[in-house]
């Protein structure tokens, strides 16, 4: 026993990528969730109607209280982003949100609570601007999930493929034929993406019929921008892979490449985190899928609306291509 021991601490003090994931990334994936879940760092923004000099002040404590004038309706000062929240005294109080937002909802309902105990000040009526309909958190994040499932099983399976045809000696063998670089990591990724548009095409499906959700959007749109992530997931998968030398590595990636992204996809606000940790989002393909998809499917936008997303994915797609062209050269000087 000792000696098996002695053995396999050996083999993890070599194997330098297994340390860090055992002991660097845990600690980094602990810290973003603290930073998404932990802290309420987000300084938001609240227009006020009807409420008195004390009502202001006792937002002003948390909130940053901004005058948009009495000639523009809630729903106007939501969609000019001039305001977080809408927040109405003339009446019963009247809460209005862009969308469902625990941080800045909490937000307001810690100053509510203060209200109510020192004035005797009613509950709030709550409404939002998107996202009507959506009763539970499945169906708020129902649109998320769809992008994180397309990117995350897609990117799996090619990169574990991959790996295996290697290890067959199958893709040296094709090497040695006459065949281009880019004719093989076109012919892979094209062979996958058929894989991924029959997924993403029944995940969609599935998810909308059987679990009954009422999108507003273009459903052609969604699919579309799903089949996009997910050969954005190919490419970079088969990127990854090639520095894998077995299955277990692909996986040993998950966390690295994977976890962060689910984290900064949007099923969490991000304007909380600090030192601009946010901008992470930006150079994550999930973001941007998940961010189309919402455009689509939560604000009812049409394609042309999220183009820039389209633009970031199909960018994505030329450069990981590029890069496992480029790398495929070490298995043939050719």
């Amino acid at each position: 026993m000792k000696g098996l021991i002695i053995r396999i601490l050996k083999q993890m003090h070599n194997d330098k990528r297994t340390l860090a994931l055992i002991f660097i990334v845990p600690l980094f994936i602990m810290t973003l969730i603290y930073f998404l879940l932990g802290t309420t760092g987000d300084d938001m923004t609240v227009a006020l109607r009807g409420a008195n000099d004390t009502i202001t002040s006792y937002f002003e404590k948390e909130c940053t209280v901004v005058d948009v004038g009495e000639d523009l309706s809630a729903t106007e000062i939501l969609k000019n982003k001039d305001a977080a929240a809408v927040v109405d005294f003339s009446d019963s109080i009247k809460i209005r949100l862009y969308e469902p937002n625990s941080a800045h909802l909490a937000t307001i309902n810690t100053v509510l609570k203060e209200l109510q105990s020192d004035m005797g000040q009613k509950p709030p009526e709550i409404s939002y601007l998107y996202g009507i309909g959506f009763d539970t958190l499945f169906e708020q994040l129902a649109y998320a999930f769809l992008g994180i499932l397309a990117f995350f099983l897609v990117f799996l399976i090619s990169g574990i493929s991959f790996v295996h045809e290697r290890t067959l000696g199958t893709l040296e063998r094709l090497m040695l034929t006459p065949i281009k670089r880019p004719t093989v990591i076109g012919g892979i990724t094209t062979g996958f993406g058929i894989i991924g548009v029959v997924q993403t095409t029944a995940l969609f499906f599935f998810t909308v019929l059987v679990f009954r959700l009422d999108f507003s959007g273009s459903y052609t749109a969604a699919i579309f921008i799903m089949v996009m992530l997910s050969l954005t997931a190919i490419s970079m998968g088969l990127f990854i892979s090639l520095f894998a030398h077995s299955e277990f590595q692909v996986l040993q990636f998950i966390p690295v490449v994977i976890i962060p992204q689910i984290f900064l996809s949007g099923i969490f606000p991000l304007s909380g985190l600090p030192l601009h940790l946010d901008l992470l989002k930006y150079i994550t393909p999930i973001y941007y899928g998940c961010n189309g998809l919402k455009k689509v499917l939560v604000y009812g936008q049409s394609l042309g609306d999220v183009w820039p997303e389209l633009t970031v994915l199909g960018g994505l797609i030329v450069l990981f291509f590029a890069l496992n062209v480029v790398f495929l050269k070490k298995y043939r000087a050719a």
